[in-house]
């Protein structure tokens, strides 16, 4: 009985230490069941997520494209293609949902984002540094350009043709508040074409705080600012024959709605209204500027370039808006030239003077009205 109980003993010892009991060999074994149930599970979500695409995704894209969406189609396009690379049925879809376009800018390295012109956050944005090679949808855009030393470039363009190059101005170059419009050859439709050069654009509408000032400096006392003669119906009028009907509400030199020369209180940042275009060129005198003309404001406002910029604009509308505000950004950088308040050009027709844009109480077609109104 002795022997036996040792015998047992020693045959438990030595089962206890048998190989696929030994943590070295254990521990192993495990790993290499776990990296294969995760190769499993990968392998499975991966054909879900590919499922997924072909079944919910290309065929909302596909949607998308025939319903002419601009930029969304294009995102969902990239985003399956990061899903799905090298298949070429989303590589299809990228190609019908873009354009390849290059991107160059002035200095180089400046970082870019495109996004809808529709997307106000820019939140999907497309993002490269210049020059970049890149596919863009063939709808209109956000362009904006940042780098270090310069003013950051923000327009609205079409993301038509196969470069698009962006002028960025050094810090301090431009006047105080203003926009580098770029040389272009335009005219009215039927007539004669003209070369215009590079000119400055105020980018946003002048507000009663801007207005205020030159009321304050005596502008509309100075006759610097202002035509030798004023004409009305055939009539000719001196400048104080004239400057009787540039008062506010209290007979005071001012806006029509004024007051004692002064502007309503909490109105500071609202654009200028109630003036004649005799005052608005006087104000953009005592500036050292002028008003544009007709064709240059054409240009600059981006009328027939895009009907989007008509969906962000202020029209029909129950208040006019406040300057400064990022609404309807044209193909230079202005904002607010469709809708808010006309804006006076320099170009007469007849005794009348053209007033362009429309304004918040007008409908949107309004901005592409040749308006003419008595100066």
């Amino acid at each position: 009985d002795a022997l036996r109980a040792v015998r047992e003993r020693q045959l438990a010892i030595a089962g206890g230490n048998a190989w696929w009991r030994r943590p070295v060999v254990v521990l192993p074994l495990l790993i290499v069941a776990l990296v294969a149930v995760g190769w499993v599970v990968r392998d499975r979500m991966k054909a879900a997520e590919a499922h997924r695409v072909r079944t919910e995704l290309l065929p909302r894209i596909e949607q998308l494209l025939e319903q002419r969406a601009g930029f969304e189609p294009l995102m969902l396009a990239l985003e399956a293609q990061r899903k799905l690379p090298g298949d070429p049925a989303v590589d299809k879809l990228v190609e019908a949902a873009s354009v390849p376009v290059r991107v160059t800018s002035q200095p180089d390295g400046a970082a870019i984002s495109i996004h809808s012109y529709m997307d106000v956050d820019g939140a999907g944005a497309i993002r490269c540094n210049t020059p970049c090679d890149i596919r863009i949808p063939p709808s209109y855009l956000v362009f904006r350009a940042e780098a270090d030393g310069y003013e950051t470039l923000e327009i609205a363009s079409a993301g038509f043709g196969t470069e698009i190059p962006l002028t960025l101005q050094p810090v301090g170059a431009a006047p105080e508040g203003m926009v580098r419009a770029p040389a272009h050859r335009g005219g009215r439709p039927g007539e004669e074409t003209f070369e215009f050069p590079a000119y400055w654009v105020d980018r946003y509408e002048v507000n009663n705080r801007q207005f205020q000032e030159f009321v304050s400096a005596g502008g509309y006392a100075n006759p610097e600012y202002w035509p030798p003669y004023f004409t009305d119906e055939g009539k000719r009028l001196t400048l104080a024959q004239a400057s009787v009907r540039f008062v506010d509400e209290t007979g005071r030199p001012g806006p029509a709605g004024w007051q004692l020369s002064q502007y309503p209180e909490g109105e500071a940042d609202l654009p200028v209204r109630g003036i004649s275009a005799f005052e608005a060129e006087a104000y953009a005198a005592w500036r050292g500027r002028s008003l544009p003309t007709f064709h240059h404001w054409h240009r600059f406002a981006g009328r027939g370039y895009f009907a989007e910029i008509l969906l962000t604009g202020n029209f029909d509308s129950d208040a006019v808006g406040e300057v400064g505000v990022p609404r309807a950004l044209g193909p230079v950088g202005t904002y607010d030239t469709a809708g808010n308040v006309r804006e006076w050009t320099s170009t007469d027709v007849g005794d009348r003077r053209y007033a362009m844009g429309g304004s918040y109480e007008d409908p949107p077609y309004t901005f592409s009205d040749d308006g003419a109104n008595s100066p």
